[in-house]
């Protein structure tokens, strides 16, 4: 499949340009469906396809991340987190949002896995160097999807695994049933 937005030849099937990182989609101009790549009809009306490019993310500056993330978060939960912040201080302030925000560029897309690992691991240091286990335990199971959404499911159930131990110590009997249930789905 040719990118439109560099003219790389990418095999069938893919789902973004191996040369620049556009998502190779295409979207039907008579319904605005998306279909899979290889598709040469609308799967949805029919329509003849054609590729419509998306150009490779850029660098966001902070405000640019903090408006796109409040975009992602149900109605009310973004003002709510703002309105807290001041409450919160120096290194717990970032710990506090690192485990929210790494949930967050996780369930964007595909291309801020990352940055989710990123904030996952400030959180988990910060959880760790304190000693905070109930937070870590929650650090760990966001860590557990992370590595089950980039497909290693035996890195996810360590992480569970490690969680399910810090809920324990810390008596958190319900998260602690919780979690071995979704261990025992693994």
């Amino acid at each position: 499949m040719k990118c439109p937005q560099c003219s790389f030849e990418n095999p069938e099937r893919m789902k973004f340009c191996g040369e620049c990182g556009s998502k190779l989609e295409k979207r039907c101009s008579a319904c605005d469906a998306v279909n899979p790549g290889n598709f040469k009809f609308c799967g949805e009306c029919g329509h003849k396809l054609a590729i419509t490019p998306q150009p490779a993310s850029k660098e966001l500056s902070a405000d640019e991340k903090l408006q796109k993330i409040q975009r992602y978060l149900p109605k009310g939960i973004a003002e709510k987190i703002l309105s807290q912040r001041d409450r919160i201080e120096g290194e717990h302030k970032q710990a506090f949002g690192a485990r929210f925000i790494a949930e967050i560029y996780m369930h964007i897309d595909d291309h801020h896995m990352i940055e989710a690992e990123s904030w996952i691991n400030h959180a988990i240091g910060f959880n760790t160097k304190y000693d905070t286990k109930w937070e870590l335990a929650r650090d760990h199971v966001v860590y557990a999807e992370w590595f089950f959404k980039s497909g290693d499911v035996a890195k996810a159930k360590e992480q569970l695994t490690r969680a399910i131990g810090l809920f324990e110590k810390c008596g958190a009997d319900g998260w602690l049933e919780k979690y071995e249930k979704e261990l025992a789905t693994l």
